[in-house]
Order: structure tokens, then C-alpha cells, then sequence
């Protein structure tokens, strides 16, 4: 182990919060939904869910993503419609 990574690593350990949200966290959700998923077909219900959710926001709002990426590239530019210097 090089002396970079060992020093990230002390760090992280040292730093309690980043150390639960790294390790602890995921593995509760992980076994959170591992029991609902051997709980009788609850994780199916889930999915459909969140799958719907997906789709009717990317018809809802997927306009104005396409439309505020151009709005941020015209405005990085400085005035709409400048075409960028190379």
C-alpha cells in the first residue's frame, strides 16, 4: 500500500460519518430489500413503481432538460446564439 492510500484510508476511518455512509449504509439497504425480496414478491411492486416514476417525469420534464442544457451552453458563451471560439 502506497503512503497516499494509507493515508485516505486513516482519514476515512478517522471520519466516522463517511465510514457509515460507505460501509454500513449500503449493507442495510442491501439487506433491507434482500428481506422484502424474500418476503413474498413486495420488490416487484417496487420496481413497477419506480420504473413508472421514471418514465412519466422523463415525459414530463424531458423538454425542459433538453431546453436548459442549450440555455446553460448559451449562457457559459455569454450572449444566446454566440457560437463558441476555437
Amino acid at each position: 500500500m502506497t503512503a497516499a492510500a494509507g493515508a485516505y484510508l486513516l482519514s476515512m476511518v478517522r471520519n466516522r460519518i463517511a465510514l457509515f455512509f460507505t460501509f454500513a449504509f449500503p449493507l442495510l439497504f442491501i439487506v433491507l430489500f434482500g428481506l422484502m425480496s424474500d418476503a413474498g414478491g413486495q420488490m416487484h411492486r417496487l420496481a413497477v413503481g419506480a420504473l413508472d416514476w421514471g418514465v412519466a417525469n422523463t415525459a414530463m420534464f424531458g423538454v425542459a432538460y433538453a431546453d436548459s442544457a442549450v440555455s446553460a451552453g448559451r449562457i457559459r458563451l455569454g450572449r444566446p446564439g454566440q457560437q463558441p471560439r476555437r
